[in-house]
């Protein structure tokens, strides 16, 4: 990545969108939808992106202590899910953010409690059949329905997504999948194990979740994702997993 951007010592790279093209009459219902760790959230049109120095350009104004965790591509007529650390999730329309410049700071997408922080977003299209998966730290996960978060407006504290136990550990990322996405973790030692979504592991908001991906050695789960898995053997979720080196 050092060779196509020019990072500060004290930066990382967040999130790569694959973009057409930035004009503004091909572009003018598409915006980028921004979230940060403390729960802000910005929209800002697409077109505003158009002349990137290999330096970089504002894309939000950020607080003092907050990062950017998530950037989503849209167009209209789509509808916001943030997940929290703590195991809560809210769900708005996307009409409830309002288009901004590059360099404002957003405003609240989700009320945190103390100790809290946004782990992930997801942006989906109304009506669309989807399902989200929510993964926590220590292997243990589920899918549930989008019918199980009612839509509220922005900045509530929104309801429980999964229970953040002893034995599940704290939230690390959720995503959006159908039935025909495969599933991959992958931990923090390099370790990945692939399964099916088809497979159901708790179907509610409030359940405790089931275990979607162990290696048996303690190690924490990293990143979760939906990808076709067909091409690396599949293993059942909870199994050990295979090394990304092999």
């Amino acid at each position: 990545m050092v060779n196509l951007i020019a990072l500060n010592p004290d930066e990382k790279v967040t999130s790569a969108i694959p973009v057409r093209s930035f004009d503004a009459v091909k572009t003018k219902d598409m915006s980028l939808v921004l979230c940060t760790r403390n729960g802000q959230i910005k929209r800002t049109a697409l077109s505003e992106f158009d002349d990137i120095r290999k330096s970089g350009i504002i894309a939000i104004g950020l607080d003092e202590g907050d990062i950017l965790v998530d950037v989503k591509l849209a167009d209209q007529k789509r509808e916001v899910l943030i997940g929290t650390k703590t195991g809560m999730c809210i769900r708005f329309p996307q009409d409830d953010v309002r288009l901004m410049g590059r360099g404002a700071g957003g405003v609240r997408g989700i009320r945190l409690d103390k100790g809290d922080q946004v782990v992930g977003m997801e942006v989906t299209a109304v009506g669309r059949k989807e399902t989200l998966v929510t993964a926590c730290e220590l292997g243990f996960g589920k899918r549930t329905e989008l019918s199980e978060y009612r839509d509220t407006s922005r900045g509530g504290k929104g309801v429980i997504t999964i229970k953040t136990t002893d034995r599940n550990g704290p939230v690390i990322g959720i995503k959006l999948v159908t039935d025909t996405d495969d599933l991959m973790l992958m931990t923090g030692k390099g370790m990945a194990a692939a399964g099916s979504y088809q497979r159901p592991f708790g179907d509610r908001a409030q359940h405790a979740g089931l275990s979607v991906g162990s290696d048996g050695g303690g190690r924490q789960t990293f990143h979760l994702g939906p990808r076709d898995c067909r091409r690396r053997r599949r293993t059942k979720p909870g199994k050990r997993g295979t090394h990304l080196g092999d």
